[in-house]
């Protein structure tokens, strides 16, 4: 059956939900399913307010659609339920057919409509069960009840042996097919400490799951059909006398009154306020799941959906690196996989393997690491990851790449998963050429870039890819945007582009295609995983030496291209002259006096010679506790202002990415690129929430250029004034 004919695979459902608290589940997954919908075979454990007010979730719209059934004199929504038997029950010997079994189930029933455990204060399992009651008067809902027996001693089982506790669910929209089974409980305890798990097939994803669903919908038909007497199960209608009980306790409701989603959300606040000493935490917990969901989302697209080659390209500070470390365990699970391979740059290698061992584990604790092995400047293990078992690992430095990929060319990939941090790395684009030109001027260390462009088949022989970075094209790329084509052909299953592709805004086309998993810095900020900020631009003017310094650039040579225009070179070279104008510094001490505090202030400057001189004069102004962090400058410099030693830190270039300081408050960008990379991993710096609330300030130094085309400052202000406008949606 085509995908496309099916209304169930119109909504991006997934073969697996875990650690889904209970109002998600209903929003992700029951809803959705329910609502397209035309049919319900569920088998849902014994009779309770809990089993039956969640088995309600979502009838508004599967109610009034057509049965295909009726014909069959069949319901649309067919319940088997387990009775939990009493004491006297135990010591009766019945057959199916003996009245006194109906008699014993019909009194253990009514003696559980009587104690459904509602809520006094609060009516959602009652207008729950109101919509239930009316599915029953109308005869869209038949429920039967299932108890355990033993067929040789011809004995009910008390519960507290053997209970009828199955849990699955079959739903069709009359031309596709779902199963789910797993936990489905709507207790205190499952929306206070509990979480939900369901493992779903679809029958849209392949013969395997197709099969399953036959399997379960066998088992279903003889469950209802009391054909499984035999193997110790006995299923009998539902009793008229029970029937009736519902319908006078709980008067008939028509439910497309009810919103599921919404009065369960508020079911969750009032359990959760009205438990002491759980609520507070209970609430940040589901909160904390809510807000982290783009992350199973991500593990889906590239899991299910674009077959194993993809690119995270996720704000700093939204877990890229977890995410990746998801799609590891669920393709070791699934068995797509055999091996993990990720390079990382030098300086957060050891960092990789630290949360790869807490996150992923050793098998011997219970995880996915059988080995870990590693192939950096200090350690030559690639050959005994080559020759090892399933769940091996490689952690291979960026400056290692490359010399690794020559030596495994002739290996078998074929079941290995690839993963690149900071993608943005793979590729030497201009924009990095001339910047580390500069940089290593200054003292610095250049920024790692693995020249990757030119061996277009270097990636080939990985049956898997992924590629994590909050910004992975270049803005700087050659006339045949060869970086960028690199990346697309190794990263995406995009087949072909023409010529003309890279004219138009491709890297939107990109995500809106599927190609890229894309999750900014206003969804981070609107889901609440990064704190809102305010934006500060202080315009400034430099002095007219900088200016004619910077036109004798843009006029110099190889500052036009062939077509006449602008190089991206030389407004490179230009605009590095205004970023170490010194014009900058009274304008900022001036705001500082007027309106500003430094308050846990992380400083960009364009070089050591700079700093300095901003260092003196804070230090003249009468703010002593700071530190600088510039090549030559001790680690402890950086750890005395993670620490809280030092109110503030001036750095330029030595900030490694995947750095994280969480109790930054304030950037201030002396220095800022024209490209978007530098500037969001500057600012996602200060956008990490840590743990109290926090808004964080970002403070930028403009310079409308009237000689410049481009104006990078003045676009710059335009995009960061936008970001800072995103609030977080989700209080």
């Amino acid at each position: 059956m085509s995908k496309d004919d099916c209304t169930l695979a119109a909504f991006s459902f997934r073969h697996h939900y875990d650690h889904i608290r209970g109002d998600e589940m209903l929003e992700t997954f029951y809803v959705p399913m329910l609502e397209r919908s035309l049919t319900y075979d569920r088998v849902a454990g014994y009779f309770s307010s809990a089993i039956l007010s969640h088995a309600s979730a979502g009838f508004a719209k599967f109610c009034n659609s057509d049965n295909p059934r009726e014909s069959d004199n069949l319901p649309k929504f067919r319940l088997i339920v387990g009775a939990r038997l009493n004491e006297k029950d135990e010591k009766v010997v019945l057959h199916a057919e003996d009245p006194a079994l109906l008699e014993e189930i019909e009194e253990s029933l009514l003696e559980s409509i009587e104690h459904l455990d509602l809520d006094s204060e609060f009516d959602f399992n009652k207008s729950r069960f109101q919509g239930l009651s009316w599915m029953l008067q109308k005869g869209i809902l038949e429920i039967k009840v299932g108890a355990m027996y033993d067929p040789d001693k011809k004995e009910l089982l008390p519960h507290r042996e053997a209970e009828f506790h199955s849990k699955f669910g079959i739903v069709s929209d009359g031309k596709c097919k779902m199963y789910f089974g797993g936990s489905a409980n709507e207790t205190k305890r499952a929306w206070l400490d509990n979480y939900e798990t369901i493992d779903v097939s679809r029958s849209w994803v392949g013969e395997e799951s197709q099969e399953k669903i036959q399997t379960y919908e066998k088992k279903f038909d003889l469950l209802w059909e009391n054909k499984r007497y035999k193997q110790g199960v006995v299923v009998v209608d539902f009793p008229e006398a029970a029937k009736y009980k519902i319908l006078d306790k709980f008067p008939p409701r028509d439910p497309s009154g009810i919103d599921e989603i919404s009065d369960s959300k508020k079911r969750r606040k009032y359990i959760a306020e009205g438990i002491s000493g759980k609520s507070k935490d209970w609430n940040k917990s589901y909160t904390d799941i809510s807000k982290w969901r783009h992350q199973e989302e991500a593990v889906d697209w590239f899991v299910d959906e674009v077959n194993g080659a993809g690119i995270f390209q996720m704000a700093t500070g939204s877990g890229k690196t977890w995410t990746s470390m998801k799609c590891m365990i669920r393709m070791l699970e699934n068995g797509s996989i055999d091996k993990v391979v990720v390079a990382v740059p030098n300086s957060i290698l050891p960092q990789w393997r630290r949360e790869m061992l807490d996150f992923l584990m050793l098998t011997s604790s219970g995880g996915s690491i059988r080995t870990l092995s590693e192939y950096s400047g200090g350690k030559k293990e690639h050959f005994t990851f080559q020759g090892a078992n399933p769940g091996a690992f490689l952690l291979v430095s960026h400056s290692m790449l490359l010399r690794f990929l020559k030596t495994s060319g002739n290996w078998n990939m074929s079941r290995t998963l690839l993963v690149i941090d900071e993608l943005h790395h793979m590729g030497a684009d201009r924009f990095t050429q001339l910047q580390n030109e500069q940089i290593a001027e200054e003292g610095e260390d250049p920024h790692e870039q693995v020249t990757l462009e030119n061996e277009q088949i270097a990636l080939s022989n990985f049956g898997f890819r992924l590629g994590l970075s909050a910004t992975p094209w270049s803005k700087y790329d050659d006339e045949n945007s060869t970086r960028n084509k690199f990346l697309i052909n190794n990263f995406t299953r995009k087949q072909s582009f023409d010529e003309d592709y890279f004219q138009g805004d491709w890297e939107k086309s990109l995500r809106d295609e599927g190609f890229v998993f894309y999750f900014g810095l206003e969804d981070g900020i609107k889901r609440g995983i990064l704190c809102e900020f305010d934006y500060h631009p202080l315009e400034y003017e430099p002095t007219e030496i900088e200016k004619e310094e910077y036109r004798k650039k843009m006029r110099g040579a190889f500052a036009k291209d062939d077509a006449g225009r602008v190089s991206h070179l030389a407004a490179i070279r230009a605009s590095a002259v205004f970023k170490g104008s010194r014009e900058k510094l009274p304008v900022f001490l001036k705001w500082l006096s007027e309106h500003g505090a430094l308050d846990r202030s992380l400083m960009f400057v364009v070089d050591t010679s700079f700093g300095e001189e901003l260092m003196a004069q804070l230090n003249s102004a009468g703010y002593p506790t700071f530190a600088s962090f510039f090549q030559g400058d001790p680690f402890e410099n950086l750890e005395s202002f993670a620490e809280g030693k030092t109110h503030f830190l001036v750095s330029c270039h030595r900030i490694s990415e995947g750095l994280d300081i969480k109790s930054v408050r304030q950037i201030v960008l002396f220095s800022s690129s024209g490209s978007p990379l530098e500037t969001i991993q500057r600012i996602g710096r200060a956008l990490r929430k840590g743990d109290g609330p926090k808004k964080a300030l970002v403070v930028d130094f403009i310079y409308d250029n009237p000689d410049s085309s481009t104006n990078p400052d003045a676009t710059r202000r335009s995009w960061l004034d936008e970001i800072s406008q995103s609030k977080n949606e989700e209080r």
